[in-house]
C-alpha cells in the first residue's frame, strides 16, 4: 500500500496529507472550487517540449511505414520492420487513407 506524505500546507501551514501543489486536501479543494488554484504553481511540472519529441518519433515511424508500403511491402512486413503492433498498423493505414482523401 502506498504511504501518503504528511506536509505543512503552503496555504495555511497546517500539517496534513498533500493533495497537490503543496496544499493539503481541504485547502486544495477550497481553492479549486473558489477558482484560486492558480495562485499555487504546480510542482514537478513536465518539461515543455517533451511531448514534441514523442510526436516527431511517431510521425517518423508513420513515414517509414508509408515508404515501405509504397515499395511493395505488405502491411504485416512493414509493421514488423517499423516495430509496431497490428493495431498501430491499422491506425497508420487509416491515417494514410485519410491523407489520400484530402
Amino acid at each position: 500500500m502506498r504511504r501518503r506524505r504528511t506536509v505543512l500546507c503552503v496555504c495555511c501551514a497546517t500539517p496534513g496529507y498533500v493533495m497537490g501543489r503543496g496544499l493539503i486536501t481541504a485547502c486544495y479543494q477550497r481553492h479549486r472550487s473558489g477558482g484560486t488554484l492558480d495562485q499555487f504553481p504546480m510542482r514537478g511540472a513536465p518539461v515543455k517540449g517533451a511531448g514534441e519529441a514523442a510526436r516527431e518519433a511517431r510521425l517518423a515511424r508513420l513515414e517509414d511505414y508509408a515508404d515501405l508500403l509504397t515499395w511493395g511491402a505488405s502491411w504485416k512486413d512493414a509493421a514488423a520492420r517499423v516495430g509496431v503492433c497490428r493495431r498501430t498498423a491499422e491506425r497508420y493505414n487509416a491515417a494514410l487513407k485519410k491523407q489520400e482523401a484530402r
